[in-house]
């Protein structure tokens, strides 16, 4: 089916790409989630919430430049990728 195939690539080719196109943004998400002293505090959760923000954001404008279908749902896509990057039980 073309449209299996359509979402196959999308899913396996053009979020990798999009993904390396915001590589800074999520260093920077990552260094804050990941780090050997990170914690998410109330004094820092601003900043951690921006950094996952800014890493979606960048990850959904470079996948609108590769399928620019992508730019009617910008922002729900924002909303679910930071959906993935919170922990489940949130902040």
């Amino acid at each position: 089916m073309p449209e299996t195939k359509y979402a196959q690539i999308e899913w396996n080719v053009v979020d990798m790409i999009a993904a390396y196109r915001a590589l800074d943004p999520y260093a920077v998400f990552v260094k804050m989630r990941y780090a050997p002293t990170a914690r998410v505090t109330e004094e820092n959760k601003s900043d951690y919430l921006s950094a996952a923000r800014a890493y979606c954001e960048a990850f959904c404008k470079a996948r609108i430049v590769l399928l620019p279908d992508r730019e009617a749902t910008y922002e729900a896509d924002v909303d679910k990728e930071m959906q993935k990057l919170l922990p489940p039980s949130g902040l």
